[in-house]
């Protein structure tokens, strides 16, 4: 059994070979083609992850952070986070954390030893307080604020400071929509390419079909199976998106490479501006090779489903099925 199976996937990719070795101009315009679909599904595709990577930066500064203040007793911490749980039960915050004085202070030690070498030498007191990071529904998170600055808590929490850092909140919950916008759109766009290629590929398969129109007749004749006609075209189908795939991943790879050369001799003016979109290429760059393994096994899924449907049109336009 295992031997038949083996001396059918060998005929099958004898067949696909000869099939792209028969049309080997129209397949080598096939390969071209989806290799240029697939620089940009690459583009888009390391936009995307671009776009997510920014998105979770950004969620984490939308974070409010709030501070106790020194006279805040322990009771009035109490009450203050009772109401927090109060509200994470009722889905109007997603989570928070209170981080203790001693905690806080054992953070800082983490970051800055030497810093604490100075304090405990001098003898001084812890001077930082305790906090809670609080995090919002984004879609809520003008009542959290509102709730935040009630006078109640006035004696509790540092409302100076929540209100400088709501001013740069306001700024990066801008910047996130804007993330949250090119990220849908890189999606949608992402997939009209990915649609584009499995069109390119269920057309290159009914067509190479009709070059085989007498060999597929004559299989049908001697009972043979109609996996056995799929198959090769199938395999065919994914060899030349498998090749396209690598050629255009390469491609796209130098290609961003150069563009970061290129742009490092312009904006001699503007280094800032230079470095930012330096830093931006190389990151799509960078996406790209991350993302290779996940966009191959895309391509590999669409390839197969692209070249099945392509042979079965044709199987069905002559009425062999």
């Amino acid at each position: 059994m295992k031997a038949s199976i083996t001396v059918r996937a060998q005929r099958a990719f004898k067949k696909a070979i000869n099939s792209i070795k028969r049309a080997k101009w129209s397949n080598t315009m096939n390969i071209v083609a989806l290799s240029l679909v697939f620089i940009l599904v690459h583009t888009t595709g390391a936009l995307v992850s671009s776009a997510e990577s920014v998105i979770q930066n950004l969620q984490r500064k939308v974070d409010i952070g709030v501070f106790f203040l020194d006279e805040a007793s322990e009771y009035d911490i109490k009450i203050f986070l009772e109401q927090l749980d109060e509200k994470k039960s009722e889905n109007e915050i997603k989570d928070y954390r209170y981080y203790s004085e001693d905690e806080e202070l054992a953070e800082f030690e983490k970051r800055y030893p030497g810093r604490m070498v100075f304090l405990r030498k001098n003898n001084l007191e812890n001077p930082l307080v305790g906090m809670v990071e609080i995090v919002p529904h984004n879609e809520k998170s003008d009542q959290l604020i509102d709730f935040l600055f009630r006078e109640e808590f006035a004696n509790v929490i540092d409302q100076s400071t929540l209100r400088k850092d709501e001013s740069e909140r306001i700024r990066i919950k801008r910047f996130l929509s804007v993330a949250n916008f090119a990220e849908k759109s890189g999606i949608y766009i992402f997939s009209f390419f990915l649609i584009i290629a499995t069109g390119l590929l269920f057309h290159a398969i009914s067509t190479a079909c009709k070059g085989y129109e007498k060999e597929i007749s004559i299989m049908k004749l001697v009972g043979a199976r109609l996996n056995h006609v799929r198959m090769p075209f199938i395999i065919e189908g994914v060899a030349l998106a498998s090749v396209a795939f690598v050629i255009s991943f390469i491609i796209a790879f130098f290609l961003f490479f150069l563009f970061s050369l290129a742009i490092k001799g312009l904006f001699p003016d503007e280094p800032t501006l230079r470095e930012g979109v330096v830093n931006f290429i190389n990151n799509l760059r960078n996406m790209i090779y991350y993302d290779v393994v996940k966009n191959a096994v895309i391509v590999l899924i669409l390839s197969f489903i692209g070249s099945f449907f392509g042979i079965e049109k044709y199987l069905r336009k002559k009425q062999i099925l």
